[in-house]
């Protein structure tokens, strides 16, 4: 742990003796790579998340907790939403609305009938006040991939030939 040439520490032991691998290597400034289950106790998980609260990245934090079943992409939507404080419960099971990001000529009638039929869709989400929740987790995103804040929300949808 001390060679300044190792970045990244594997530990494929016995699960018991993986919270105090996994804490010397995190508190050694290295990123872990720590398969499931992380811990055997609950304490020991404890132990091992905060010593990954000390690290210095949203991107190293995910590379440090990944594995093949939990993916980058899931672990970033679980961070967000514990940041946000959303739980399952808070998620509605069908969308209420759609976002328009864009979309190609031909598909004009189509949008058309979607919205003489009711279903809210929105190409500016900024003005829509229902999607506060979608405001609020595109800018956690944005923060957290070092990408300028708000953007997204004062361009018009794309629209291709």
């Amino acid at each position: 742990l001390a060679m300044d040439d190792i970045d990244v520490v594997s530990i494929c032991t016995p699960n018991d003796r993986h919270e105090e691998m996994a804490v010397a290597a995190l508190e050694a400034g290295k990123h872990v790579y720590l398969d499931k289950p992380v811990a055997v106790t609950a304490e020991s998980a404890r132990r091992i998340a905060r010593a990954a609260a000390e690290t210095v990245s949203r991107e190293a934090l995910i590379d440090q907790v990944k594995t093949r079943r939990y993916t980058r992409g899931r672990i970033s939507r679980a961070l967000c939403h514990a940041l946000m404080h959303v739980s399952a419960e808070d998620l509605p099971a069908l969308p209420g609305y759609a976002r328009l990001l864009g979309f190609r000529e031909g598909a004009r009638p189509l949008l058309r009938r979607m919205q003489e039929s009711g279903f809210p869709l929105y190409s500016r989400p900024a003005r829509a006040a229902d999607m506060a929740l979608d405001i609020r987790a595109d800018e956690l995103w944005r923060i957290g991939a070092g990408l300028p804040r708000g953007e997204i929300y004062r361009e018009a949808p794309v629209i291709l030939p």
